[in-house]
């Protein structure tokens, strides 16, 4: 069941587990979270990144990034 917390205009066509290609750095990250952090941001969306790192963050889907895969 989804967390009626969690903001749909943050989360756009993410789903857990789906590739996208950020368009402000270029590159691929697969989407591994997506949580209310209770205390933090609110909506938050952990990727793990093409070069192997993850980072978290609220940052709301970009129309320039592109789903790879679902």
């Amino acid at each position: 069941m989804t967390d009626p917390r969690i903001d749909p205009r943050v989360v756009g066509p993410r789903v857990v587990g789906g590739r996208y290609r950020c368009g402000y750095w270029g590159t691929e990250y697969t989407v591994t979270a997506i949580e209310y952090l209770e205390g933090w941001r609110g909506t938050s969306i952990t990727y793990l990144w093409a070069d192997g790192h993850s980072s978290t963050h609220g940052t709301a889907w970009d129309a320039d990034d592109k789903v790879v895969a679902l």
